[in-house]
């Protein structure tokens, strides 16, 4: 044989026997049950609870939409009528106690409006209405339908809604404390579970609040409550509300010792 040949032929296989050595050194072994979080760090075996935890209790504001409106065939005179009158029923709500950064304009509208002539068979222009809806916060809620009555008689025409719930100061107290509790149960969930395949719990891995319920309870048709306002004018409307229930849940992820 040629010594080209045979010179080539060696140049080949040791190629191929280097090639070889280079896939041995850098084949990566499969991992096999092991999980992996982000950025590559091996996660230890763990447990995932739900704790939750859940109060009754009685609502310490009331909010009230009420709302005047006024009718006139030109808009000027329906803005002023209305302006006089929402003015009357703010006064009201102030000698009541409310002070005025819990009276809010939450809509203003002013529009024209139609009325159909049954006689013509057409729709006809009547004039404008104008529409002022205050939102108004009562923190004293045993005087809320003492408060409603007074609006209504001082011209509320409206009364859009009454609803109650949790100030903001004991919205957070409380939930703080059913977040506290939510926290125990789930731990205490946890180490039944764990200590009862013979292992403990550890520390926690990850926490997160899963919901938080904050329930508005709305009072009864608040129609009927102003014709029971109209048809008895010294009569003060029944808002005594139910207790509300508040619910916080949460996640915990916790280490298996």
């Amino acid at each position: 044989m040629n010594d080209k040949i045979v010179g080539l032929i060696g140049i080949g296989i040791c190629a191929i026997l280097l090639f070889g050595v280079f896939m041995a050194v850098n084949k990566q072994p499969a991992l096999s049950g092991v999980n992996s979080a982000p950025g590559g760090e091996q996660r230890l075996n763990t447990v995932s609870v739900t704790g939750s935890a859940e109060e009754k209790v009685a609502p310490d504001q009331a909010v009230l939409r009420l709302s005047v409106m006024s009718e006139n065939p030109t808009a000027k005179n329906a803005e002023e009528i209305n302006s006089r009158a929402i003015d009357t029923v703010m006064k009201a709500l102030k000698e009541k106690g409310i002070s005025e950064k819990n009276i809010v304009t939450e809509y203003y509208n002013l529009y024209p409006y139609q009325d159909y002539n049954p006689k013509m068979g057409t729709m006809e222009n009547k004039g404008f209405r104008a529409q002022h809806t205050l939102r108004v916060t009562v923190h004293d809620v045993a005087k809320a339908g003492e408060i409603l009555d007074a609006a209504i008689n001082a011209g509320v025409t409206n009364v859009d809604s009454v609803s109650f719930s949790l100030s903001d100061d004991k919205e957070k107290v409380l939930r703080e404390q059913l977040v506290g509790q939510a926290a125990a149960k789930a731990r205490e969930r946890a180490t039944l579970l764990v200590e009862a395949l013979g292992e403990k719990v550890g520390k926690v891995v990850s926490v997160n609040e899963a919901g938080y319920a904050s329930p508005i309870y709305y009072a009864r048709d608040t129609m009927a409550l102003k014709a029971e306002a109209a048809g008895a004018p010294n009569a003060i409307p029944d808002l005594n509300p139910d207790d509300v229930t508040v619910s916080v849940q949460i996640n915990v992820e916790f280490a298996i010792e």
